[in-house]
């Protein structure tokens, strides 16, 4: 696993906020490759987490790809970016990812500082 302290250029009128509840068990389940499910906008996800960080509006957020649950768009297998401050109930589902999405970037773009990511996949020659 990479675990980074990057951190991108921020505004510096605007505090970081407290970090959420769920800040180490993601961390964890990034560290040990574990598929979590959590409820999300009233929906349950089994979600494959990729990178963790904070977005550049000041969110906590988890990029990861959904293979399970269900989806306000009808649509799961795919990668989506869920704001920490919406997901109760997370648990660890007791299955590991095998790797990262193929697109997977651990410098995830959507993220000013990332906490943790899986690593960079390799190119497949």
């Amino acid at each position: 696993m990479a675990q980074s302290k990057q951190t991108k250029e921020r505004s510096p009128d605007k505090a970081k906020p407290s970090l959420p509840k769920q800040h180490n068990a993601i961390l964890s389940a990034i560290k040990n490759r574990d598929v979590l499910r959590f409820w999300y906008e009233g929906r349950e996800r089994i979600v494959e987490p990729q990178t963790y960080g904070m977005s550049y509006t000041g969110r906590y957020v988890l990029h990861g790809y959904q293979t399970g649950g269900e989806s306000s768009s009808g649509r799961t297998k795919m990668a989506k970016l869920f704001d920490i401050a919406k997901i109760s109930k997370l648990q660890r589902t007791g299955a590991k990812l095998g790797h990262a999405l193929p697109s997977h970037n651990p410098e995830d773009s959507a993220m000013m500082e990332v906490f943790a990511s899986l690593p960079r996949p390799k190119s497949r020659a």
